[in-house]
C-alpha cells in the first residue's frame, strides 16, 4: 500500500474541512489509521505498507528519522503497530554504482525493526527473499512447538 502517509494526510484534510477544531481531525485520523493498521496486521496475507520518512528532533536534540504521518501522536505510535519496519536506502559503491538496500535494525538514527530475527541489518530490497526468510523462521518455530503425538 503506497503511501500510508498520503492516505493519512488525505483523511486529515477531509475531516478538517468538516470540524470546527482542527485537533479533532488529527484525533479522528489517528483512530481510523490505527484501525486500518490493526486490520493489516491481522490479515492472513503479507501486506507491505510504504510511507514517507520524517526527520525530527528527539528529546535529547538528536536528529532521527521515522515514518511520516500527520500530527505528532500518530507518528510516535505507528512503529509499535508492525513487526517489520525497514528504511529504504542507497549508497554509491567504490566503483560508482548506486546500490539499494533495506536497513532492518534500529541504529539510533533510523526507526527500523525486524522482530523475525532472521534478517541481516542491511538486506537487498527483494520482497520475495525477505518474505521467504521470515516464513521459513515461522515454519521452523511451528514445527518445534508442536507437542509430540504418542
Amino acid at each position: 500500500i503506497d503511501s500510508l502517509t498520503d492516505l493519512a494526510n488525505m483523511r486529515v484534510n477531509e475531516i478538517r474541512s468538516t470540524v470546527k477544531d482542527g485537533r479533532q481531525a488529527y484525533f479522528q485520523t489517528q483512530t481510523e489509521m490505527m484501525e486500518i493498521f490493526r486490520i493489516m496486521r491481522d490479515a492472513s496475507t503479507n501486506i507491505i505498507g510504504i510511507c514517507l520518512l520524517s526527520r525530527y528532533q528527539d528529546s535529547e536534540n538528536y536528529t532521527k528519522y521515522g515514518p511520516m504521518f500527520p500530527g505528532q501522536q500518530l507518528s510516535q505510535v505507528v512503529p509499535s503497530q508492525f513487526d517489520e519496519i525497514y528504511v529504504a536506502q542507497s549508497r554509491r559503491s567504490p566503483e560508482g554504482h548506486i546500490e539499494y538496500f533495506f536497513q532492518t535494525v534500529n541504529d539510533g538514527k533510523y526507526e527500523c525493526k525486524s522482530t523475525s530475527g532472521v534478517l541481516p541489518p542491511f538486506m537487498e530490497p527483494d520482497w520475495s527473499k525477505i518474505i521467504s526468510m521470515i516464513e521459513s523462521r515461522t515454519q521452523f518455530f511451528d514445527q518445534i512447538t508442536k507437542q509430540p503425538v504418542y
